[in-house]
């Protein structure tokens, strides 16, 4: 993120994004500590301003935001936010949003934007079922999402980690080995691994 406020050839919606999703402010606090202004400074920035400038949607989408993450904001008015079909970031943050019903997580894990999907995984009320579906998502990024959760008490799970462990994607696998929920079996198997990474991790695992 210091390097988002500084780079002035960075993809602003990008980086506009990735102040989005920084959900708990846990970035930006770390960053804060580190480098006191950085984000005074970034607000400042031409990039920014100019992203300000054009985007005539920059305050409505940051209060709807704020909204679609509160957890007392009402049922109905998240299937609301949900529907904001130009706005993936207020659809990402209702992903995430443990209040909303059923309906509404079966609806997002069909929706267009990778982020949002990813932000459905992170959910903590997310059932297990829909953690099925998203373990076979086509992104990358959302299959990560799932094998890096810890969803436990669940031998359904177990089961959704082990066939993780055969994705194609070595960053899949990688995060398989570092989940706690990984059953011993899986570890053995995956410390044979072709990607070397994913080996070494699991044989660190297992000699734990």
């Amino acid at each position: 993120l210091l390097q988002l406020a500084k780079d002035e050839d960075i993809n602003t919606l990008d980086a506009f994004r990735i102040l989005f999703y920084d959900d708990q402010g846990k970035l930006r606090e770390g960053i804060t500590k580190k480098y006191p202004g950085v984000f005074e400074a970034w607000e400042k920035n031409p990039i920014e301003q100019e992203l300000k400038k054009n985007h005539e949607n920059y305050d409505r989408i940051q209060k709807n935001v704020a909204l679609a993450r509160d957890k007392n904001t009402p049922v109905n008015i998240l299937e609301k936010l949900a529907g904001e079909e130009d706005e993936p970031e207020i659809r990402a943050a209702v992903a995430q949003n443990e209040k909303i019903p059923l309906k509404l997580m079966k609806s997002l894990v069909e929706d267009d934007d990778i982020y949002v999907r990813a932000n459905l995984v992170r959910n903590d009320a997310i059932p297990v079922k829909l953690l099925w579906d998203l373990s076979k998502d086509p992104s990358s990024l959302v299959r990560k999402g799932v094998a890096a959760k810890e969803y436990y008490g669940s031998d359904e799970f177990r089961d959704i980690l082990r066939e993780l462990a055969k994705d194609a994607d070595p960053s899949v696998r990688r995060n398989v080995v570092d989940n706690n929920m990984t059953p011993k079996d899986v570890l053995e198997t995956l410390s044979h691994d072709q990607d070397r990474r994913v080996s070494e991790n699991a044989k660190d695992r297992l000699n734990r």
